[in-house]
């Protein structure tokens, strides 16, 4: 709550609020990894998974298209979802808390996608237009995700542990071709 309060502090002095949000959220991350790691039996494992995947978050936030972000996220959201699925042998109670996020995530990040497109990849925040993706955005990458995620993490409800080994490879594939386009788009 002091990084939250030292930002709102910040930003009523006309500063940069990078730093403040970045911490709160690092240890909003910190604490839910604490408490996955406390509710899970095979943390350890699970764990293997999460530290990379939230570093390669990171690094597509920081080096590719803005665009891009959202769909690797929800991508990785269900991905930890499937995995999460394999790992308890079933609809636990770690894969219906990872389905609740993933399509919380995937529907939240939908409508700001389409307010974005509706508004030309501007957002009204605090009154002030901020610009988050440029005008020509193509936002229907993430709509494929949103839907394609949301569909995959359901499958093995039907299906079976091994649709959701199957998922997890159609999601990282997904994410892989997100990728490949994403990074033509930059040349």
């Amino acid at each position: 709550m002091n990084c939250l309060e030292w930002g709102r502090k910040k930003h009523a002095q006309g500063k940069d609020v990078i730093l403040p949000f970045a911490l709160s959220g690092g240890f909003l991350v910190m604490g839910l990894g604490s408490l996955l790691v406390r509710m899970s039996r095979s943390s350890s494992q699970l764990m293997l998974g999460i530290v990379p995947g939230l570093a390669v978050l990171l690094i597509i936030f920081y080096l590719y298209q803005k665009e891009y972000f959202p769909c690797a996220l929800v991508c990785g959201l269900g991905i930890l979802t499937l995995l999460c699925f394999r790992l308890s042998a079933g609809a636990g109670k770690k894969y219906w808390l990872g389905l609740a996020v993933t399509i919380v995530v995937a529907a939240v990040c939908l409508a700001v996608m389409l307010k974005l497109k509706k508004n030309g990849g501007r957002l009204m925040w605090q009154g002030e237009q901020v610009e988050l993706f440029s005008s020509g955005a193509n936002y229907l990458p993430y709509f494929i995700t949103a839907v394609l995620a949301v569909v995959v993490c359901l499958c093995p409800l039907a299906l079976g542990p091994a649709a959701a080994y199957y998922g997890i490879w159609v999601l990282g594939a997904w994410v892989f071709i997100l990728a490949v386009y994403f990074t033509s788009k930059l040349m």
